[in-house]
């Protein structure tokens, strides 16, 4: 066993040289040979990847037998592993370390001081996936670049982003996510920002948080890593996010009202808002007339914001336009199909609040009069939980909902607050309840929102709809 030494500059990193940035060691692994990608999880694993025995809820030692018969080329493993029986068969391929990671991060900070590209790092409580995927998009019509995939935003994600990022890159978007105060500090000392942006400040994880006032701190951590000559981009229609940025001298606002008194940057405004029957938002950004093709006011948003990011680094704004009409997000986030006559917004990936006012907007700005909306639980509410999906019920109607179907724990207090609204309201605590009725209560209506949070799995109602709406 020996460590790994005189490692050269490289375009991505090698296993030599991540070796000699974490002080790690190999055996017959040849230093030259690339590091990633690196993967976490053995169901995803693809041929050549390097897989990373990760130590959580399960150990991801247990593992490493079956990252190499899906073809893993090497393992990153902790060193006192390495001298079990069951790593015995693999010796020649591990990478030993002290901690996995504490090595991906102290690798992901010395790989970053290597780039010399623009990162841009996004956080948020809503829009903050969406925007960087539109920005990620709109950047590549000028350079080659990298950023983060889904949403693998926090402390494990971010390290692996981060050393996929190539020395040939013009320019990097980074997402980060964020449940308690200090998470977006943390991270910017992985990411080193240049730019950033924090796409809006709402009611989310407020079981970490415990307050509003707490979520504000926490993203603001992303203007106060900036540097004074670092970019600071401003939804300034936001007063809670303006506020946060109030100190960073070099700012770059947007947003579809004309910008505060005291604003002291440059600024980016779309006017001329309005959507289609499709609810796709059209407007004009500095002269030029641009189409969303993702329907809803939080589209717009990101792509005002996008855009703001692309022009500031010398994207023409003319040459945004088709991007635009093109994108259509993923599905789970605000995604938009037509089955059988009837329109399903499928947004189901996660929800707050603020994501759930926003989507029943949005589903009240598509055609049709008859609007169904089927709702999961909003979870990490904390003791805010209750009031919240009391007032959940309670804005059923004023988005002009004809029937709410309500799911988990506190499905019965939302039903029962949108009923008094004058909403025809179905309570369920449990999927297998709601599965048996589904069919006849999605029956006859122009247009279905599916919504709730990440541990919900509203997905499966929109698999279910798709088969009975067919």
């Amino acid at each position: 066993m020996v460590e790994a030494r005189g490692v050269q500059r490289v375009n991505l990193p090698t296993i030599g040289w991540f070796c000699q940035a974490v002080r790690g060691k190999i055996s017959d692994l040849k230093p030259d040979t690339p590091l990633g990608p690196i993967s976490i999880d053995t169901r995803t694993i693809r041929e050549r990847d390097t897989f990373c025995a990760l130590t959580a809820d399960r150990d991801g030692h247990d593992f490493v037998p079956e990252a190499f018969k899906r073809g893993a080329k090497a393992a990153i493993v902790e060193s006192e592993w390495m001298n079990s029986e069951i790593a015995k068969p693999f010796r020649n391929q591990l990478i030993g370390v002290d901690d996995t990671l504490t090595a991906l991060r102290i690798a992901a900070q010395a790989w970053r001081n290597t780039l010399t590209m623009p990162i841009i790092a996004i956080t948020g409580t809503n829009g903050k996936t969406s925007t960087k995927d539109l920005t990620l998009r709109l950047l590549s019509l000028r350079y080659k670049v990298a950023g983060t995939q889904g949403n693998l935003n926090n402390e494990i994600g971010l390290p692996l982003t981060i050393l996929s990022i190539g020395s040939d890159c013009g320019a990097a978007v980074v997402e980060l996510g964020a449940s308690h105060i200090g998470d977006i500090q943390n991270l910017c000392e992985i990411c080193q920002p240049t730019h950033g942006l924090v796409t809006s400040i709402g009611k989310a994880h407020l079981q970490g948080f415990g307050n509003l006032a707490a979520v504000a701190q926490a993203k603001g951590e992303l203007y106060g890593f900036l540097s004074e000559q670092s970019t600071a981009f401003v939804p300034t229609d936001d007063e809670l996010v303006r506020k946060q940025a109030k100190r960073n001298p070099k700012k770059v606002g947007y947003g579809f009202q004309l910008p505060p008194a005291d604003w002291d940057g440059e600024y980016h405004r779309g006017v001329n808002l309005n959507f289609d029957a499709l609810g796709r938002a059209h407007f004009t950004f500095d002269g030029e007339e641009l189409e969303v093709g993702i329907p809803g006011r939080p589209a717009a948003l990101a792509a005002l914001a996008a855009v703001t990011i692309a022009v500031s680094m010398g994207i023409a704004k003319g040459d945004c336009v088709k991007t635009l009409v093109e994108w259509k997000g993923v599905p789970g986030r605000g995604w938009v199909e037509q089955i059988g006559g009837v329109v399903l917004l499928d947004d189901c990936y996660n929800a707050n609040p603020g994501s759930m006012r926003a989507a029943l907007e949005t589903l009240s700005l598509l055609s049709g009069e008859k609007k169904l909306a089927i709702l999961g639980d909003m979870n990490e509410l904390g003791s805010f939980a209750e009031a919240e999906h009391r007032t959940l019920g309670r804005e059923l109607g004023l988005f002009g909902v004809q029937r709410g179907i309500f799911l988990g724990s506190f499905a019965r207090i939302a039903a029962q607050e949108a009923r008094q609204g004058g909403v025809e309201a179905f309570a369920f605590e449990t999927y297998e309840e709601l599965d048996k009725r589904l069919q006849n209560l999605a029956a006859d209506f122009s247009a279905i929102l599916v919504k709730g949070s990440r541990g919900m799995r509203m997905e499966r109602v929109v698999d279910k709809l798709k088969q009975v709406l067919a």
